[in-house]
């Protein structure tokens, strides 16, 4: 992606592979995450499909957000707005709060 750079590692366990190959599904998550990462999907919640079902709302339900950490990824936005756009997907957000997020982080980047 032109000059842009990253690194990424994938993982495969017996908890998260049902596969005889850990080593080679390791390799094709790593390589799915780096495509994600510099194509910027990856910070916008979008993940692979053989991770679809490890990050499936029903597992990993949103949670709702207190003040402090509402302030807090305000503050990183300017700094690390991949990381607060990663965080968004996490969070029970309002639109106002959601708006807000957004636009100081299309500001930083």
């Amino acid at each position: 992606m032109g000059e842009a750079q990253t690194e990424t590692f994938g993982e495969a366990s017996p908890s998260n592979n049902q596969n005889a190959y850990p080593v080679a599904m390791a390799e094709k998550r790593a390589l799915s995450r780096i495509v994600l990462k510099l194509a910027g999907l990856y910070s916008q919640g979008v993940f692979g499909e053989d991770e679809a079902p490890d990050f499936s709302a029903a597992k990993n339900p949103k949670k709702d957000i207190d003040s402090k950490t509402y302030d807090a990824m305000l503050k990183a936005s300017a700094t690390h707005p991949e990381r607060v756009l990663e965080a968004m997907a996490k969070y029970n957000l309002s639109e106002d709060q959601s708006s807000e997020l957004k636009h100081a982080v299309q500001k930083s980047i």
